[in-house]
């Protein structure tokens, strides 16, 4: 792991209660963040400042909520009574894009993260923003497979960007705008690949027996962060952005969703 990347945050699962965890060069993984409830899908802020995630406090479902650098909370910004997750922040960091369960299909909101009412956009799940915030990439899936799109926020247009007899999903951007990492089980079981934006190539990533999932790129884009899955754990791994190098980050047995913070 480089240093020029800063830190990695993930969720460990335990006894079924998920955790946030940190993990830094030459570390060991340490706890970060709230110690009470369920946690889900961490993502950081573009500087590094803020990091969102979904926040489950029983009786209560999943809510969007923004912690500070330090983890300490700052404000929870969804509805108690909705099932939200995997936010994104816009690249000015005013705004988060997320996804709500929705009478049994996920919907893309916005949210300024300030607070206010949730505005609905399509329908989709695990939103990323693009780096240069005209775009938000997802998937959405019908009874088949689950397919890429892009959303421009100016004036709702959508595109297919990525559409196969497979289930292609966790969409992620490079932090230049010019490649999407995302997983799929094309090829078998679930492997990361890369799409790069000008020409519409895919070149695959990682090639093991088990599933790679959740790709994150690290914030100089030389490398992406992953998670892989077996039959009795999972962990974080990282590999270089040409397929090289892969190394496993943490020993599980049950981490996932890993969260690259920009190094301010």
């Amino acid at each position: 792991m480089d240093a020029r990347n800063g830190e990695v945050v993930f969720v460990r699962t335990v006894d079924r209660i998920a955790r946030l965890m940190v993990v830094g060069p030459g570390d060991q993984p340490r706890r970060f963040g709230p110690r009470g409830g369920t946690i889900s899908d961490p993502a950081w802020s573009r500087d590094g400042s803020r990091l969102a995630f979904a926040w489950r406090r029983w009786p209560a479902g999943f809510q969007i909520t923004v912690a500070d650098e330090r983890g300490r909370i700052l404000r929870v910004l969804s509805d108690p009574r909705a099932i939200d997750g995997t936010p994104t922040w816009s690249p000015d960091g005013s705004w988060l894009a997320f996804s709500r369960l929705r009478g049994g299909q996920a919907v893309l909101y916005l949210i300024p993260t300030r607070g206010g009412r949730p505005k609905p956009l399509v329908s989709g799940r695990a939103p990323d923003w693009s780096p240069r915030g005209e775009l938000l990439v997802f998937e959405r899936a019908d009874p088949l497979a689950s397919d890429l799109f892009t959303y421009r926020l100016a004036d709702g247009a959508l595109e297919v960007l990525v559409a196969s007899p497979a289930d292609d999903r966790d969409p992620d951007w490079s932090p230049d705008g010019r490649r999407i990492a995302f997983a799929s089980d094309r090829d078998g079981d679930f492997d990361i690949y890369v799409l790069t934006m000008a020409d519409g190539r895919i070149r695959r990533l990682t090639d093991d027996p088990g599933d790679e999932r959740r790709p994150e790129w690290s914030p100089d884009g030389r490398a992406i962060a992953f998670v892989r899955v077996s039959q009795d754990s999972s962990s974080i791994w990282l590999v270089e952005a040409d397929g090289s190098g892969e190394r496993r980050l943490t020993t599980g047995p049950w981490d996932g969703s890993p969260a690259w913070r920009p190094i301010p």
